[in-house]
Formats: structure tokens, sequence, C-alpha cells
């Protein structure tokens, strides 16, 4: 019983394995290396350039490989990186003649390269004795850019030279080798009268005498490669402002595989510029930040703080080009910040950055409103200015009058009453004979004072009051004392 049991559970475990599998089948992930051109005949004493491409329909980032050849048929005369994939060179690309071998090994970086003729290296090489010179990889590798490096490599595919005597190579020499095609052989780009526009339309066709492109693989700032037909035209990607580099790959009918880059520039918008905001303001209260930027746009102002605080608020333009934006009051903490603008159109072209401006927020239950710090500084000197004029007034006007109110205290004085302002009297006269010799004092008559009615002083009265007699009752007591 348990035998057939074990039997039925058995099968039921393959049948679902199979379902799985017919399911959700597993995608390998496969690359190719190849050798271009992969045949030629050419004539002894000749030199033949051979390249190594890399084909994969998903990314790869390493790809390496030694190559090997007749030492007595071939010599490497020269090495090339140019037109590579590969950004960073684990290993030179190298070759020895003596050893009779070919070596490279670099990396490409993320997103790494997808597409069907990614060049690797080239090198040059000098035919030497007749016969068939096999040129082949002894090893290689393509890794994935998927974070692991799995090993992708399908096939590594050779190269065979044919050497023969020049009266037996071909009178016609293969289309790559009359005459090599150029940029402007292969690249159109139309004609636009708004540089700020950040899209280019670009037609890709063979005007080369011979017509040698079966086919074109483009790709914009070394992303993704896709294909384009002869004579299609294509329109790029929104992309931001700066240079741009078009990479294109045409294959020719015999396999040789050319390389073209075009550079442009997208111009950026006007860059906004924020005209008007407070430096201190209170975070109780809407902020209002106004500025200029290109008519009809929208503006994105980015506020930073220095305590982490992040956030982006939205404005649009009118035809003067003049936008305003209110942040609501508690949207933003106390802190400073740095603000910055950027304008946009209904294009999607961008502006740079503008210049950053400070804003600082604070708490009005805190600190003192800042409205009223002004003119309070303003109305506080004002009163000091005020005491200052007064006091200097008060002075001339002392030193003026003094032999005036000299004057006065004299006769106040002399009028018999008593004596309570004698040091001020005092003070008063230096003061005076000071001012009058030197001509401070006003001008003013002779100070005339009238004989004084003084009265005698009469002596005083003595008591007529007797003195008591003592009583007999005084003297007794006074005896008993």
């Amino acid at each position: 019983m348990s035998h057939r049991l074990s039997r039925q559970t058995l099968k039921r475990s393959i049948a679902v394995a199979a379902i799985i599998i017919f399911l959700f089948p597993h995608v390998a992930l496969t690359a190719d290396i190849f050798i271009s051109p992969s045949s030629r005949q050419v004539a002894i004493g000749e030199t033949v350039t051979i390249r190594v491409f890399v084909s994969s329909d998903d990314p790869i980032n390493t790809a390496s490989g030694n190559l090997s050849f007749p030492s007595d048929k071939l010599s490497v005369v020269s090495v090339s990186k140019a037109n590579s994939i590969i950004d960073l060179w684990v290993k030179e690309p190298s070759y020895s003649n003596s050893a009779a071998n070919m070596r490279f090994e670099g990396i490409s970086f993320n997103p790494g390269y997808t597409g069907p003729t990614g060049q690797v290296v080239s090198y040059v090489l000098r035919t030497k004795k007749l016969g068939t010179a096999p040129i082949v990889f002894t090893s290689a590798s393509v890794l994935a850019n998927d974070g692991r490096g799995t090993e992708v490599l399908n096939s590594a595919g050779g190269s065979n030279i044919i050497v023969v005597e020049a009266a037996d190579a071909p009178q016609i020499a293969p289309p790559a080798q009359v005459a090599t095609p150029t940029t402007s052989d292969m690249v159109f780009l139309s004609a636009t009268d708004d540089e700020t526009n950040p899209t280019r339309e670009f037609l890709l066709e063979d005007r080369h005498s011979l017509a040698i492109v079966r086919n074109f693989t483009a790709s914009i700032d070394k992303s993704e490669f896709f294909e384009i037909k002869n004579g299609e035209r294509f329109v790029t990607p929104l992309l931001d402002p700066g240079t741009h580099t078009l990479t294109v790959m045409a294959t020719s009918t015999d396999g040789e595989a050319y390389t073209f880059t075009y550079s442009f520039v997208i111009e950026p918008l006007p860059e906004p510029i924020i005209t008007s905001h407070p430096r201190r303001h209170n975070f109780r209260d809407d902020l209002i930040i106004q500025g200029e930027a290109t008519p009809f746009s929208n503006v994105t102002i980015s506020v930073q703080g220095r305590q982490g605080y992040s956030g982006t608020f939205t404005g649009g333009t009118d035809e003067h080009g003049v936008f305003t934006i209110i942040i609501p009051s508690y949207t933003l903490p106390v802190d400073t910040f740095n603000l910055v603008a950027r304008a946009k159109d209904h294009r999607s072209a961008h502006s740079l950055l503008s210049q950053p401006s400070e804003l600082t927020t604070i708490n009005e239950e805190t600190v003192l409103s800042t409205r009223y710090t002004d003119q309070l500084i303003l109305f506080a000197v004002l009163l000091a200015y005020i005491f200052v004029v007064m006091v200097l007034v008060s002075i001339i006007f002392v030193i003026a009058t003094a032999p005036i109110i000299s004057c006065h205290l004299l006769k106040y004085r002399l009028s018999g009453h008593k004596d309570k302002f004698a040091k001020l009297s005092i003070y008063l006269r230096n003061l005076s004979n000071w001012s009058q010799r030197h001509g401070l004092a006003v001008e003013s008559e002779v100070c005339v004072i009238e004989p004084a009615k003084i009265e005698e002083k009469k002596p005083k009265k003595k008591s007529t009051k007797a003195k008591k007699k003592p009583t007999q009752r005084s003297l007794r007591d006074k005896s008993k004392k």
C-alpha cells in the first residue's frame, strides 16, 4: 500500500513540475561575441582590420577574450579602442606576435550595453604567407549586467583570412574598403529654428556612393540601442539642456560594421529670477514669492532647509513672464532655507536652476516681529536726536540770558527775601561775566536796582512778667529734698 502511494505521489510531483515548466519557462540570457569580417581574401603583404563585436538582447557589462592566429601567415600591426562600448579596461587590449595571440578585458558602466553590434576592440593585421589564416577565440566571456555577473556567452565566432597572391586578389575590393563612409554620409539632423526644443528629429540614410548599409542601430547618450530602417526618420525622447551624443552603428552587406557619433546641443530656457520675497518671515503668515521667467511657463520653486526640510511649489507665468507663488502659512518650519527656481514650457523644455536666494522663517510669539523693528529703531534715534538738541538749546539759552537772570536774582535777594539762591546767584554772576566777556550774552539794559527799604531790626523786648515768689509749700518740699 505504501509502495503504491509513493508511486502515485511521484507521478503527481512530476505532473506539477511539468505544468510549472510549461507555464513559466525559463528565459535564458544569451550573448554572442564575434569577429568581423568573418572571412576575407587579402593579398599577401597587405593589411586587414578585424573588429570584435558583442551582440546581446539584454544588458551586459563585461566582455573579455583571448584570440590566437597563425604567426607564420599573419602579424599584428596595431590595436585600437576607438568607438568601443567599453568604459573601463581591466586588461588593456594587447597582442604578442611571438606568442601569436591577442587579448582584452573591459567593463561597460551601468546600464551596460544592449544591441546587435557593440564594438569592443579592433586589430590591424598584415599578411605574410599564402594560405588560410584562422583567427579563433581560445577563451571568451560575456557577463550580464544583473548584479550577479551571470555568464551569458552563447557562441564565439572567429574569422578566416585567406592570403592570396596579388593577382588572385579580387579586383573589386569590398565596399567597406573602397571608401570609408563618414557621419555626414549617414546622419542628417532636421533643421530647427528653436535650439531650446527638447527633442530632435534625425534621418538615417545611406548616401554613400556604394550603398553598403544593411541596417542601422542607434543610441542616445549610451542608452539602449534601437533599430532604424535605412531612410527612416526618428525623433529623440525628451532631453535635458546640454550636449548630447547620437551613436549610430551601420552594418554593411558583407558584415563590416561602422560606428558614427553625432553631437548636438539642447539650449536651456532663460534662467528664472526670484525678484521678491521677505528675507525674514513669520511662519504663521502666508509667504509670497515673486519673480520673472519665460512667458506662459510653469515655474517650480524648490525649498531646501538646513535642518532637512525639502519641498517644491509650482506656479505659472503670465504673458509678461511674471509669476507669483504663495506658500500657505505653517507650511515651512522655523529654519533657514535656500530657494531656487526652474521653468518648464508646454514642450517640456527646461531652464537651468536660478541663483539661490536665502529665506529665514521665525516664530513671532518668541521673537519680536521684525515688521516694526526698523520703525522702532528710527523712533529711538529721533528721540535721542531731539533730546540732544534740547540740551544744546537749553545750554545756549542759559549762557545767553545769564546777565538778565543774575540781575533778577539780585533784585530778589535785596527785596528782603531769604537767600535761598545764594550759590545759584554766584554761578550765574560768574557765567554772566564770562558770557559778556566773550560776547555771547544777549544785549540788555544795565541792571538798575532801586534803594530798598531795609527795616532796622528792633531789639527784643524784655519780659515784664514778674517772677513768682516761692510759696511755703514749695520751700518745704525743697528742704525735704
